[in-house]
Parts: structure tokens; C-alpha cells; sequence
């Protein structure tokens, strides 16, 4: 759906069906639902006016409550049509005219369902998260592993959780993959806690939750410059769960977090 009238977004009434067709790597057409029609100008996705900051603003996903509603100004379109006929011959045109109404209508609410986010996912559903390049190591995989556990059908977003804690942000639906059926299994992704008991789990960032599945520890260089034996969380490779590296504290030989044999650690 686009926005015809922003001063309410809340409002149904002032939103109209519309289909968005990609027509180079981070451009939008917005044409009317016939297909045949451009409603708006065409729209990147990037940038601050761009399709991925302003979703739910500007455009959204149809819900359940404005494709009935829809459907029933079709309806009412076409009793005025019958109620309107004025010759036996007028009437045959006009009923074969909201035949074709009211098929056409048909068809845009099984379209329209079929897209709509309350299909498309539900709580309990896992899911992959994107990762932003700058959030994640090159060996590392470019997505996490997560449980919906929370919708808003107002703006088609959802909250997500991984097994470390609730990511801090909600994601709209075109954002995440579900996981094939087969998969799609939270006990078998470990992440029945994480949903059971997401209200209790500390917010992550997408950099945070990346770090702990990470096989090098995580993007960024973490180091400190302690003149103790780092067994605090004022140190920061002790707090972030890390051990002390050669790029640590330079001259300082009472570190006790690293390993026994690294010699190097503080010299």
C-alpha cells in the first residue's frame, strides 16, 4: 500500500493498494494495482527518503483489515452499477461489467493476502538477520540466527531474539528470510529459551550479538591498557570475555588473563 494523505497513517482511508516493481538495483516504480499505472515517483531504496528508512510510513504491507475493506468498496461499486441500470440492454453491459469487478477484485485479495506480513510470519518463526558489513568479520557468516518473538501489525515490523539476548531494534518483514519448514524448528536452533524468556535477556546490538557466534571474536580490535592484573571488568578485554593480547598494556607483568604460556602478553 502507498500513503495518500500522511497527516494520519493510521487511517485505512488514506491508503491505496499499489504494486512496487524493481526496476534497477536500488530503484522502485510505484504503479497503480493493475499494473499500468505509475501512482507515484519512483523511489530509491537507499537515503533518507528511501524505501528502507521510510517503510510504514510511506508505503507498508496491505493488512487483513484494509483488503476486506476494499473488497467491500468493490462490493458497494458494484450495487451501484445494478442500481443504476436503465435499460434491459445497459443492464446486461453493466452486470458482465461488475462480473469482471468483482473478479478483478477477487483477484487483487488473493494477491494482497498472499503478501500480506501476517502470512508471511508469525511469532515463533526462525529467521535470518542481515548483517551489515562494518557489524561482522569477513570469515564470519553474513547473517544471525534468530526467533521472532513479538509483531506489530500497525507497522509491519517485528522484535527478534537470539540466544545471547533481544536484538535492540525492530526489523520490518522484507528484512528477514524465514527458514525453510524443514529447519524452521527453534528447539533445533536453540533458541527455545531466547523465546520463552526474551522480556529478561539483555538488548544487543547487531555488532554484540555478531561477536559472541564469531570464530575470531567479533569485529573491531579490543585491547586495554591496564597497570593491574586484568581480573576486573574495568578491564576491557576482561569485560568483552577476551583474553589479553601483545597489543595489551605494554610493561605490565601482572596480567593473570591470558594464558600461561604467552610469554609476550605485557612485554
Amino acid at each position: 500500500m502507498y500513503n495518500t494523505n500522511n497527516k494520519d497513517i493510521t487511517d485505512d482511508d488514506n491508503w491505496a493498494p499499489c504494486i512496487l516493481i524493481k526496476v534497477r538495483k536500488e530503484q522502485y516504480e510505484v504503479l497503480d494495482i493493475n499494473g499500468d499505472l505509475k501512482v507515484d515517483e519512483d523511489i530509491e531504496w537507499e537515503g533518507d527518503d528511501g524505501l528502507s528508512s521510510t517503510w510504514s510510513m510511506y508505503h507498508k504491507y496491505p493488512s487483513t483489515k484494509f483488503v476486506d475493506s476494499y473488497r467491500t468498496r468493490l462490493e458497494i461499486a458494484l450495487e451501484e452499477t445494478e442500481y443504476h441500470a436503465v435499460s434491459p440492454r445497459r443492464k446486461n453491459l453493466r452486470d458482465k461489467a461488475a462480473a469482471n469487478l468483482t473478479k478483478k477484485g477477487e483477484t487483487i485479495r488473493n494477491k494482497l493476502l498472499t503478501n500480506s506480513p501476517q502470512l508471511l510470519i508469525k511469532t515463533g518463526d526462525v529467521v535470518m538477520v542481515p548483517l551489515d558489513d562494518v557489524d561482522r568479520t569477513k570469515v564470519d557468516g553474513g547473517s544471525l540466527c534468530g526467533v521472532v518473538v513479538s509483531i506489530n501489525k500497525l507497522n509491519s515490523s517485528c522484535r527478534v531474539a537470539v540466544a545471547h539476548g533481544l536484538l535492540h531494534r525492530a526489523y520490518v518483514y522484507h528484512k528477514l528470510k524465514v527458514l525453510p519448514k524443514a529447519s524452521n524448528d527453534i528447539d533445533l536452533n536453540n533458541l527455545r529459551d531466547a523465546y520463552n524468556n526474551y522480556r529478561s535477556l539483555p538488548k544487543l546490538t547487531e555488532r554484540e550479538a555478531a561477536r559472541y557466534v564469531s570464530s575470531v571474536g567479533g569485529q573491531g580490535i579490543i585491547h586495554c591498557n591496564c597497570r593491574t592484573d586484568c581480573t576486573k571488568n574495568s578491564c576491557s578485554c576482561k569485560k568483552a570475555n577476551r583474553l589479553c593480547s601483545s597489543r595489551c598494556h605494554r610493561n605490565n607483568n601482572k596480567c593473570k588473563n591470558k594464558h600461561d604460556d604467552d610469554v609476550n602478553c605485557g612485554k
